[in-house]
């Protein structure tokens, strides 16, 4: 069992270029902030209680991370983040594996009213994983 504990803390320099494919939704956000400096706080608790790191067959892992821009950056935001799986052996050459992922993020000070900046937005899937819509 491995119990971790993590702190970052970075500095981001962000500049945004609207490109006339951009969703008119982000080109109004460009328009009004494009470019920002911040300073984030990330903070994460992980508990790992799997039997082998590589070829688990019975136990989980959970961890939940907290990423905010302290007071006074550009973009004032935060995102909280909840991870977890499990696994369970079904055979002794089967293991059947269960996962989770929950996230919540929101703007404050002066994102409080447009909320998350739509790029640190929670996306699903990947252009490979999601069908039926087309790529932006």
């Amino acid at each position: 069992e491995t119990n971790t504990i993590n702190f970052g803390l970075a500095y981001e320099e962000i500049k945004l270029k609207a490109l006339p494919e951009t969703p008119p939704e982000f080109r109004d956000f460009i328009n009004q902030q494009p470019k920002g400096d911040d300073f984030v706080l990330t903070v994460g608790v992980s508990k790992d209680t799997r039997d082998d790191f590589f070829f688990p067959n019975r136990g989980g892992t959970a961890s939940a991370t907290l990423e905010y821009t302290l007071p006074g950056s550009d973009y004032e935001y935060y995102k909280l983040n909840l991870l977890g799986s499990y696994y369970l052996p079904i055979t002794n050459r089967f293991t059947l594996k269960g996962g989770l992922g929950l996230g919540v993020g929101d703007g404050y000070g002066d994102l409080s009213e447009t909320g998350l900046p739509f790029f640190k937005n929670y996306f699903v899937g990947g252009s490979k994983s999601l069908r039926g819509f087309k790529s932006r």
